[in-house]
């Protein structure tokens, strides 16, 4: 089964925990890998990396394999990343958990985290664990990025996330739209 389809099927069975049709566009896997820098030893964490649209680009950027931690909390995703990508470490674990994952996991330190989570659709009891956990997880000069849906952008939860997020960074950039994507999106970055 491709990737595509299993990511509708999961879509269909959790709408709201996957919170996409489909997989995201090559177009937006080069925006939220734009401009990363990377040194051997920079851990680089995927949040929700589902089926791998940015999982592919995140590989051809970091300098070592052992540098990179997926978690992603649908265990079939989960199989297909341990397939398709055998090099890099993807388990099953909530975006919650992340500080406490990476501790447990003897990684350096964080340089960036990627995330697909879709905020718009997280409440804010999760959103506020989340954001606490990103706090403790991100060293300064870390960056976060994630993106948002245009059409969600404005959503009093997306809105909410962005703002706490403004909280513990210094810095936030906001992409211009990408358009080659369904839907388009904006890609945002926090330099904490």
């Amino acid at each position: 089964m491709n990737g595509g389809w299993i990511f509708l099927t999961r879509f269909l069975r959790d709408p709201i925990g996957v919170g996409a049709v489909c997989p995201s566009s090559r177009i937006l896997a080069r925006a939220m890998t734009n401009g990363l820098e990377l040194s051997p030893g920079d851990t680089v964490i995927e949040l929700g990396p589902g089926t791998g649209a940015f999982t592919g680009y995140i590989d051809k950027i970091i300098p070592d394999s052992d540098d990179y931690l997926g978690i992603e909390q649908d265990v079939k995703f989960v199989e297909v990343l341990n397939n398709q990508f055998p090099g890099l470490r993807v388990i099953v674990g909530q975006a919650e958990d992340t500080h406490q994952i990476h501790l447990d996991s003897g990684y350096k330190p964080v340089k960036a985290v990627i995330s697909s989570i879709p905020f718009a659709l997280v409440k804010d009891n999760a959103q506020i664990k989340i954001v606490d956990d990103l706090r403790r997880l991100l060293p300064p000069g870390s960056i976060f990025r994630t993106f948002q849906y245009l059409h969600t952008y404005r959503l009093p939860l997306a809105a909410r996330f962005r703002r706490r997020m403004d909280e513990i960074s210094t810095t936030f950039y906001r992409s211009k739209p990408v358009m080659a994507n369904i839907p388009p999106a904006f890609v945002l970055t926090w330099i904490v």
